[in-house]
């Protein structure tokens, strides 16, 4: 039972690890961003948090922000959704106060 939450723990940041590593090499390849603003960029467009950019974006940028978002909102969503799950279900606690 508890390796099913460990694969659920892993799982969800690897959907959250992945679409930012995506987002980062492709605004340093696409913008020619640093590698800070590209890492920033990334999270914000994912995050769908709405701060803006840190350079103005040529259209090949917003095409690929475009993509960025669509590909990446139901993955974050879903990830942020197991996280939540695992802690909200009593097992998982149980299991925590039986291990200590």
């Amino acid at each position: 039972m508890f390796k099913s939450y460990k694969y659920k723990i892993v799982l969800s940041f690897l959907l959250i690890l992945i679409p930012i590593t995506i987002g980062t090499i492709g605004y340093l390849i696409v913008e020619d961003l640093t590698f800070i603003e590209a890492v920033y960029m990334s999270v914000i467009t994912i995050a769908t948090v709405g701060y803006g950019e840190v350079k103005p974006l040529t259209d090949a940028g917003r095409i690929f922000t475009i993509f960025l978002i669509l590909t990446n909102l139901g993955l974050f969503a879903y990830a942020i959704g197991l996280i939540t799950n695992i802690f909200i279900q009593n097992d998982f606690i149980e299991h925590y106060r039986k291990t200590e």
